[in-house]
């Protein structure tokens, strides 16, 4: 298990900002079916991001794991926390941990065959806190294409943990929300 806690000063994560990565997909992901579920237990399938979503602290995506269900996750995450009034540096930092989360599980997760990944959103006490959760096998990466998504997680969040294990990798990040 790999586990971080980090206490920022305010506004210091603004002086170490990295740069906002952009999609080649034009902001439009490819439609994915998503199992949306809301705090109660109820869950929609839908393949376009909600839209009213303002009314909900928590957000769950069910979601295959292939790559074009990572543009999916980010569609959504960007509807959700907008829908929350979360600030445009937020989101797009968020959008960027739930991506790095997302592909890590993609890529490393099922080596044998098709699987899911489950993509959770809270929000708590000015914090979003993000879980990125598999039940496949953990991959090690190859030697000559190292990764940095995890190094990307530890510099956008306050507190990163990521569990291994053999029913699965679960990662969790919290970011504190601008004010």
């Amino acid at each position: 298990m790999i586990s971080r806690r980090r206490r920022r000063a305010a506004g210091s994560h603004r002086r170490n900002r990295l740069p906002v990565m952009t999609s080649s997909e034009g902001g439009t992901p490819d439609p994915v079916p998503v199992r949306v579920v809301s705090p109660s237990g109820a869950a929609q399938t839908v393949t376009e991001a909600p839209l009213a979503v303002a009314d909900r602290s928590h957000l769950e995506l069910d979601l295959a794991a292939v790559p074009s269900a990572i543009g999916a996750a980010r569609h959504r995450t960007a509807a959700w926390l907008e829908g929350h009034g979360v600030a445009e540096e937020d989101v797009e930092d968020l959008k960027l941990m739930v991506s790095e989360a997302a592909s890590n599980a993609v890529r490393h997760a099922y080596p044998d065959g098709p699987g899911s990944l489950i993509v959770t959103l809270e929000l708590r006490d000015g914090e979003v806190w993000l879980q990125v959760a598999d039940h496949g096998e953990w991959r090690p990466q190859e030697a000559s294409r190292p990764g940095w998504g995890l190094c990307l997680l530890d510099q956008l969040s306050e507190r990163l943990q990521v569990e291994r294990a053999p029913g699965g990798t679960v990662v969790r990040a919290t970011r504190r929300l601008s004010v």
